[in-house]
């Protein structure tokens, strides 16, 4: 999630907070190390086009977010790509949950399952 209820201070926190992305990408490079480490494929989606769903939902943040996962260097499917480029094949209620049924479905076989057998190698 790109906002998250800190435990230490009971308060909502943004990826838009530059100490928060330094550590998403810090965490997601050490990830990348120890995957690699054990020969184990990582590969990230970016987050879909923004479903204001939480106190702290600044604009941007869906950007800033997937620019820690650009940064780490991992493998990235760019969701907010796939869907603007077929909204009417990858409906959307709310801009960020794929509609269930067919779309969900042509979602994964068309978009996510190749991404997954890019990655692994296959």
């Amino acid at each position: 999630t790109l906002d998250f209820l800190s435990p230490t201070t009971g308060e909502w926190t943004s990826v838009l907070d530059r100490e928060v992305r330094e550590a998403w990408s810090d965490r997601y490079t050490r990830l990348l190390t120890v995957a690699e480490a054990e020969a184990i494929s990582v590969g990230f989606l970016t987050g879909p086009p923004c479903g204001r769903v939480a106190p702290c939902s600044e604009d941007g943040r869906i950007e800033a977010y997937n620019a820690v996962l650009s940064s780490a260097g991992l493998p990235v499917l760019d969701l907010q790509e796939i869907f603007a480029s077929a909204p009417d094949r990858y409906p959307t209620a709310d801009g960020a949950h794929i509609e269930e049924g067919a779309a969900a479905f042509l979602l994964a076989a068309e978009v996510i399952h190749p991404f997954v057998e890019l990655v692994a190698g296959s």
